[in-house]
């Protein structure tokens, strides 16, 4: 069996459609997205970039937490001096 519209093999069976038919036809009737190998890398920099991010927020919570402390006193010293 062939796929009327791709032309493809029509080797899955829709029930939604009630008829077999192609792998892409399956993908676009589930409203699936297909990750092939051309998307490995892709991935694999967008986990790279997530796990930097991460590292950057766990070493800079001390940094901003004194940023954060010296704001807060800057501002009791202003209350303060009104």
């Amino acid at each position: 069996m062939l796929c009327e519209m791709h032309g493809a093999p029509a080797a899955f069976f829709s029930q939604k459609e009630n008829r077999y038919v192609c792998f892409k036809c399956l993908v676009s009737s589930e409203q699936l997205l297909y990750i092939d190998k051309s998307y490995k890398s892709e991935m694999e920099d967008f986990e790279r970039i997530k796990s930097i991010t991460e590292e950057a927020m766990k070493s800079n919570v001390k940094n901003t937490t004194i940023i954060h402390n010296w704001r807060c006193d800057l501002r009791k010293s202003l209350m303060a001096v009104r």
